[in-house]
């Protein structure tokens, strides 16, 4: 399947190839295809807090020189230019067979993205559409309804814990081993069907295997509204979120309320709305940090 899927793509790599030269030659640009490729994969390697600026401008430049109308070209050309390069380096990445069989479900969705032409989601500064990049240039891997990438958490943390939970805090910092490079996880919405109990210990069983792989790896860390223990009583089908990451050796840790934890919990729920409103729950942010050690231990790898 996905040879054929390969010889398609290379077809409308090469139509692609054409129609994306035609605007370089509208604003007289002569310009090597296969290194703005690269600098865009370049860009999405770095730290998350340098990028979005790093991102503006390089859309910013790019249509200043090709036009507004060539960003959704360039976007399809991206990704069918890393399909072609890349489908066959899968099975090379030293990667779990699930993780392997993940990626490939992704390099496919992508190409059908790409092949709809939404102009909403094929943009530079489109979270989706970096996320499909990302998977298929192998700086992140779908562990199932989450995928993974390289990332660190502030220690600055500490100073909103209380006196016990700092010690915690600190005893946990030093069994990581230190608080970079760690897999930060993120949620793949095309996988919605997987957030329940089975699906999310099939992140963390994923991710123990991967970190397997990846000795270099300190442990696994999230940050959501889902690791409230005030849901426990508010949303009580979602407190094996919670509880499996303790039953993993993890630890949770307040990290404050503000506008994205309350959308984020009232996306799906009237419930947690209407328990807001009433003055029963104050939607907050938690990170969830598990040490490597300990979640290999618990998975007996």
């Amino acid at each position: 399947m996905m040879m054929d899927k390969k010889q398609e793509v290379e077809s409308l790599l090469h139509e692609w190839r054409a129609k994306f030269a035609s605007f370089g030659k509208e604003f007289e640009v002569d310009e090597s295809i296969d290194n703005l490729v690269k600098s865009f994969v370049e860009l999405l390697a770095l730290p998350q807090g340098a990028r979005k600026n790093e991102l503006k401008r390089f859309q910013s430049g790019f249509e200043e020189k090709y036009g507004t109308d060539a960003r959704v070209s360039l976007c399809q050309l991206i990704i069918f230019s890393l399909f072609c390069e890349n489908e066959e380096k899968i099975d090379y990445q030293n990667l779990p067979d699930g993780v392997v069989e993940y990626i490939k479900e992704d390099f496919v969705r992508a190409i059908k993205i790409a092949t709809q032409g939404n102009d909403k989601i094929l943009t530079v500064n489109n979270t989706i559409y970096n996320s499909y990049v990302e998977v298929m240039s192998f700086i992140r891997f779908p562990i199932g309804n989450q995928s993974v990438v390289v990332a660190g958490f502030s220690r600055s943390v500490i100073r909103l814990q209380s006196p016990l939970k700092m010690i915690s805090f600190m005893r946990l910092l030093f069994s990581c081993g230190g608080n970079y490079p760690l897999y930060e996880l993120h949620y793949n919405p095309h996988r919605m069907r997987s957030f329940n109990p089975e699906g999310w210990q099939t992140v963390m069983r994923l991710g123990a295997e991967l970190l397997k792989l990846r000795p270099a790896i300190k442990g696994i860390f999230a940050g959501a509204w889902f690791f409230d223990p005030a849901l426990k009583d508010i949303s009580p089908e979602l407190s094996y979120l919670r509880e499996l990451i303790f039953e993993v050796g993890g630890m949770i840790f307040f990290t404050g309320s503000n506008e994205q934890a309350i959308t984020n919990a009232f996306a799906m729920s009237k419930i947690r709305k209407t328990a807001f409103e009433k003055g029963r729950y104050n939607p907050a942010n938690y990170l969830a940090i598990i040490p490597r050690k300990t979640l290999l231990k618990h998975f007996k790898i």
